[in-house]
């Protein structure tokens, strides 16, 4: 669903059968990214018209974000892995990278403004920690946070 910054204006812009989480706008702002149903990631003209699948996962997506300064779309997938990792994909749904590559969970990824690194979640232990890379997948290092509380 869109709606004007006042709240009016409510379009569903999506098929009434899924259940869309993650939404992203393109950096031209004429369309978005969605995850539906859990499984897919779909493309959508922020109209609502032309909603085109271009992945899906047998297990589950965790979290997309598109690139403030391409056609690249960042999200977390099983894939043919046996846990989440971090992906790229171009809009298109061509060119699928596999950025991260371990035994632990990454989700959520999240642009940096410019386009150059990405932040994410890595779960182990149970623990959340935070961490960026290089857009490329390159320079993964974690975010260390005073506690000051």
């Amino acid at each position: 669903m869109i709606l004007n910054s006042d709240g009016s204006g409510k379009t569903n812009i999506t098929p009434n059968n899924f259940h869309c989480t993650s939404p992203s706008w393109s950096p031209d702002g004429n369309r978005i990214a969605f995850i539906a149903n859990d499984k897919s990631i779909y493309i959508v003209n922020s109209d609502g018209t032309d909603p085109v699948p271009i992945f899906s996962d047998s297990v589950a997506i965790r979290g997309l974000d598109w690139s403030p300064t391409d056609n690249l779309i960042a999200f977390s997938a099983f894939g043919n892995e046996e846990d989440l990792e971090i992906y790229t994909i171009h809009s298109d749904g061509s060119n699928m990278t596999n950025l991260t590559n371990n035994n632990s969970n990454e989700v959520y990824p999240s642009w940096s403004q410019d386009g150059m690194q990405i932040a994410y979640n890595l779960a182990a232990d149970y623990t959340s920690l935070l961490y960026i890379m290089n857009s490329d997948g390159s320079n993964q290092q974690e975010i260390r946070i005073e506690k000051n509380y």
